[in-house]
């Protein structure tokens, strides 16, 4: 990815030197139960980069190497937990404003639409299971240990309590069941840290491309991505205007 950069910056400054215009980038930072209000901007830029992790693969991937079967799970548990907080999201939205809204990514897409229909492009720049499967493979298998061991761990307490103090069945299995989820939840925090880095650098690699290109470009993007993708786009001679919001930019 070095190499990335490097051609980046090298393009950069070739295009600068012979006086071609430089795109301009903007990224914001989505909240994921929330639809993003970005209109304004929608009619300046060119392209929308929305992400998308897709994990349709993971069936696939655990018949291939049952190993990983741990960390799977523990992903599976956090984008169960997620999908509940955006169908609370879309009932809100429903009832209390009377819009249908499915997601930030889905919303901010269908809003770029509705100014025209070739401009901006939307793009959906993003990594997949699969492809982060083939490049950490060690990484899954590492981590599915660690995950076992800790759920083990979760396992050996929760029971050793419900046991010593002879807590009713009924409530020593749902007790059981939530703090498993939780375990599970906990393990795939390093996971999803990981995912995120091949998922940033692959915007990141994009918006290269566009800005050199001398397109505008707005990155909308999950919250906790923004000073990632910033810092790595500021090592390649990127400047990205951070927006709060559609009339105000920081």
């Amino acid at each position: 990815m070095s190499d990335i950069g490097g051609a980046c910056r090298e393009q950069r400054e070739e295009a600068t030197q012979h006086g071609e215009r430089m795109g301009k980038c903007y990224i914001y930072g989505s909240l994921h139960v929330k639809a993003p209000q970005l209109e304004r901007l929608l009619g300046e830029v060119d392209y929308v980069l929305i992400e998308g992790f897709n994990i349709s693969s993971w069936r696939s991937l655990v018949k291939k190497d049952p190993r990983i079967i741990p960390v799977i799970i523990s992903l599976l548990c956090t984008y169960v937990v997620l999908e509940l907080t955006n169908h609370l999201a879309r009932l809100w939205y429903k009832r209390v404003r009377g819009i249908e809204f499915k997601s930030d990514m889905d919303y901010i897409a269908a809003s770029a639409r509705k100014i025209s229909a070739e401009r901006p492009m939307v793009e959906l720049v993003d990594a997949n299971l699969k492809e982060i499967y083939e490049k950490e493979l060690e990484n899954f298998i590492l981590l599915s240990k660690h995950c076992a061991i800790f759920l083990s761990v979760i396992i050996i307490i929760i029971t050793s309590i419900v046991y010593l103090f002879c807590i009713s069945l009924s409530i020593g299995i749902v007790t059981f069941i939530i703090w498993l989820i939780v375990g599970f939840l906990l393990c795939s925090k390093n996971f999803i840290s990981k995912i995120n880095y091949y998922r940033d650098l692959k915007v990141v690699e994009r918006t290269c491309e566009l800005m050199t290109a001398g397109y505008k470009v707005l990155i909308v993007r999950g919250r906790r991505h923004v000073n990632f993708i910033v810092r790595e786009l500021r090592k390649r001679n990127i400047p990205c205007e951070v927006v709060s919001r559609d009339t105000q930019t920081k």
